[in-house]
């Protein structure tokens, strides 16, 4: 666990419905769009994003922190709560059970005409300029967008996620190998083990794609400082064109 003040000295704050965007005051370079795990909220992150101590982003990078739909979560016993697409079991070899497929594809639809009218609005049409990233669902749902998407963009930061491929290395385009990727997992993460979760996207490093993958001894299903703290540099790297997977 690790204190964030927040400070928001260099930030114009604007909620529309449950999402936040945090836009410089002066100028903006790059956007950085967000997206929270199960039963989390935009909330759940915002706070980050207004430290000057602890966001990963520089200052003259925008922060979009969108907020999941409110759906029924089938192994929660079917409660209510702020889910990008429902999981039917905890069986991710039986892809046709496992999650809700029109959900997911609800929610990719709204993320990228998100990341569209971002580009075109505020980015000069660059999407070269734009990174998404979350944690836990969250995180699958962004590398799963990231991928999906036409363009290549920025970057993909995936904490502590899942891949929504059997087969990623065989299932992502080959277009996609030059995409950079940040994937960090907890060492003791008891929702998703690291065999299960995380050995498919060191898979893809071994394929030839861009990715730098760390894990972190004792770490839960949770972000550490220490995480922050490596998502800065990889965000750095990306916007000072240095960006290297060794």
């Amino acid at each position: 666990e690790f204190k964030v003040v927040p400070n928001m000295s260099w930030l114009n704050e604007e909620r529309v419905d449950d999402d936040y965007y945090l836009t410089p005051k002066d100028d903006h370079t790059s956007t950085l769009v967000w997206l929270h795990g199960l039963g989390d909220s935009a909330l759940g992150f915002i706070d980050v994003f207004r430290s000057s101590k602890i966001s990963p982003c520089s200052k003259t990078t925008k922060v979009i922190l969108l907020t999941a739909p409110v759906r029924a979560v089938t192994v929660n016993f079917g409660m209510q709560m702020p889910c990008w697409f429902d999981y039917r079991s905890f069986d991710s070899s039986d892809p046709e059970n496992f999650i809700d497929p029109e959900q997911l594809e609800e929610s990719k639809a709204r993320i990228i005409a998100v990341i569209e009218k971002e580009v075109k609005d505020c980015l000069d049409g660059d999407y070269s300029k734009l990174m998404i990233g979350g944690f836990s669902q969250g995180a699958a749902l962004s590398l799963y967008v990231a991928t999906q998407l036409e363009q290549n963009i920025r970057g993909v930061i995936f904490c502590s996620g899942h891949p929504l491929y059997q087969n990623p290395a065989e299932e992502i385009s080959e277009s996609k190998k030059t995409l950079p990727i940040f994937a960090y997992h907890g060492s003791d993460d008891p929702l998703l083990p690291l065999k299960l979760s995380f050995e498919p996207i060191r898979d893809l490093k071994d394929a030839g794609f861009d990715v730098t993958a760390e894990v972190e001894e004792d770490l839960g299903h949770s972000m550490s400082k220490d995480e922050w703290i490596k998502i800065a540099k990889f965000v750095s790297d990306l916007e000072g064109g240095s960006h290297s997977t060794a």
